[in-house]
């Protein structure tokens, strides 16, 4: 995980793209709907929360972090998009309900309950993240010149462990949705 983190930082700092304004300003209600949600359930509201960050003279260094999550959220979106790309990775039936499955179990439900949760749309929303998961995991594992065993067991990975490992990445990646529940990456194609 950490080396999956590692490289893609190394992608992300690397590439060369000049991020669209409108994907950034995207990013950017995203980030703050998510913070006004956050704050809303620790009682308080954005106004305050901004209110305050003037008053400790503090709304520019807010306003600058903001940009720069943006940005880089949006280049992590788009360098990803583009290895799966490259990869061709994909993700089988089977290896979606195992992780639909697995999700679902987290989160003490089903998987047909998960299904309808999600919409067609957030199923294939799910599958995409999983993809863009996979082709990362495959690529680190190339480089590093690891097959696909467990390090911890030596078992060949495959099935429910790799499953697991990329439901848990791609269950971390969905909260990277706008609001209609499309993958922020797809903003690229707009």
């Amino acid at each position: 995980s950490e080396q999956q983190e590692e490289f893609i930082g190394k992608l992300v700092e690397e590439s060369e793209l000049s991020v669209p304004q409108s994907l950034v300003n995207r990013r950017k209600r995203n980030l703050l709907e998510n913070l006004a949600q956050d704050l809303q359930g620790r009682g308080m509201n954005m106004q305050s929360y901004l209110e305050s960050l003037e008053a400790d003279d503090k709304r520019q260094e807010f306003e600058d972090e903001l940009e720069e999550a943006a940005v880089t959220g949006v280049k992590r979106d788009l360098v990803l998009e583009k290895l799966l790309e490259v990869r061709g990775a994909q993700v089988t039936t089977e290896e979606l309900d195992a992780a639909l499955t697995y999700m679902a179990q987290r989160q003490q439900s089903s998987a047909a309950k998960l299904r309808q949760e999600l919409g067609r749309e957030g199923v294939e929303n799910y599958r995409f993240l999983l993809a863009r998961d996979k082709a990362v995991r495959e690529t680190v594992r190339e480089l590093l010149g690891e097959d696909e065993t467990d390090e911890e067991s030596g078992e060949e990975v495959t099935g429910e462990t790799a499953d697991a490992e990329t439901s848990s990445a791609a269950s971390e990646a969905t909260a990277e949705t706008d609001e209609s529940g499309e993958p922020r990456a797809a903003e690229s194609a707009e």
